[in-house]
Formats: structure tokens, C-alpha cells, sequence
């Protein structure tokens, strides 16, 4: 096997579930999740989270406005709600920051 295509791999899956365990966690805080929901459901309870996804530019390059925000891959909408995450975060004062885990190398 491939290192490299391995970690590709990799690095798709934490992207995908970090993406959906995020909008997971949207829509219950909305109220508008379903235990077990139609395909008319699902569409109802991405659309209550849909605005969130949409991540705009920092507005330092001059076509910010005419991105495609909606037309993004899923690995890319993961990427900027990252980065978009830890800006909000940065913003934060200190005492209001969550309380970041210790991660330990195996």
C-alpha cells in the first residue's frame, strides 16, 4: 500500500467526519433534527444549516465577492469552516475559550 495515497485517504475520512459531525451538531442545536428522516427531511434540515456553510473570504483578495461558495467541494467547505472556526476562536477572550484537550502522541 501506498504511504502517501494512505494518508490521502486519511486525511478525506477526518475531513468528511468533521464535516458531518459539525452539521450534526448544527442542526441539534437548531431544533431541527430527525431520528429517522425522509429525503424531504434531510434536505428540510440541511437548509436550516446551509447558511452556516457558507464561508466568505477574509476580503483580502479583490474576487471575493464572486466566489462560488455554494458550488465548493465538501473538502473545501470542511477546510475554510476550519479555518473559519479558529478565527471566531482567536476573537474569543481567553476565559471564554473552550478547554482544548491534551492530545498524546502513541
Amino acid at each position: 500500500v501506498n504511504p502517501r495515497k494512505c494518508r490521502v485517504l486519511v486525511k478525506g475520512f477526518s475531513d468528511l467526519k468533521f464535516l458531518m459531525e459539525w452539521m450534526v451538531a448544527r442542526v441539534k442545536e437548531k431544533g431541527t433534527w430527525v431520528d429517522r428522516p425522509t429525503e424531504a427531511e434531510v434536505m428540510a434540515m440541511y437548509r436550516s444549516i446551509s447558511d452556516f456553510l457558507v464561508v466568505r473570504g477574509d476580503g483580502r483578495r479583490r474576487n471575493e465577492e464572486t466566489r462560488r461558495d455554494g458550488q465548493m467541494k465538501w473538502n473545501t467547505t470542511a477546510k475554510n469552516l476550519r479555518s473559519k472556526i479558529r478565527r471566531e476562536r482567536r476573537r474569543q477572550p481567553v476565559q471564554e475559550r473552550p478547554v482544548q484537550r491534551e492530545v498524546r502522541a502513541v
